[in-house]
């Protein structure tokens, strides 16, 4: 009994609120697909808008209480949405860092994409970046790859199907489950 008397005069709403927007602007981040489209590309965006907005707005009506009463939980919503706030920042550089890591090779292929096809850049840390051009949208996915000895065991979540297992030649990748081949350049370093 006694802690609901602790928790009086925290208004269930905006916790609800913050949550559920937060959930949503973190499941959005933690996707490993990401369209480009050129209209809508924003919808990505506006979920992190709107948590970064009432994260404001909740710090601005609760921190005249919490100095008053020197109770964090009515900071309850501005705690949870700076939390989701940090970690879609830390998935966002996360993500950076993959992209800027030096790539070993990429294979390009002009068979899949409407217009500018499809690039794939096996990256010295072990991840996979895909990057598929179409008309007015480019979508971007992550993953994993292993390579051993000439056969890349690829870990990524393509929406078509190329297979799970490639075999690398010198200039090309030949992926087992498919008549693809895609030509390779390779990065010495």
């Amino acid at each position: 009994m006694e802690s609901l008397t602790k928790l009086k005069g925290i208004k269930p709403v905006p916790i609800l609120l913050i949550t559920f927007i937060g959930v949503i602007a973190l499941r959005i981040a933690y996707l490993p697909v990401f369209h480009d489209a050129l209209f809508f590309t924003w919808l990505y965006y506006f979920p992190f808008f709107c948590l970064c907005v009432l994260t404001i707005i909740y710090f601005l009506l609760n921190i005249k209480q919490f100095l008053r009463t020197k109770k964090i939980f009515t900071l309850l919503s501005v705690i949870i949405g700076a939390i989701s706030i940090i970690l879609i920042i830390l998935q966002h550089k996360k993500r950076e860092n993959w992209n800027n890591a030096p790539s070993i090779f990429t294979a390009t292929t002009n068979k899949i994409g409407n217009d500018g096809g499809l690039v794939l850049q096996f990256k010295n840390n072990g991840i996979l970046k895909a990057t598929k051009m179409d008309h007015w949208a480019v979508t971007y996915y992550w993953g994993t790859y292993r390579l051993k000895n000439d056969t890349v065991d690829l870990d990524i979540p393509l929406d078509f199907d190329l297979g799970r297992k490639a075999v690398l030649g010198e200039k090309s990748l030949r992926f087992l489950e498919d008549t693809i081949v895609i030509e390779v350049q390779r990065f010495y370093q």
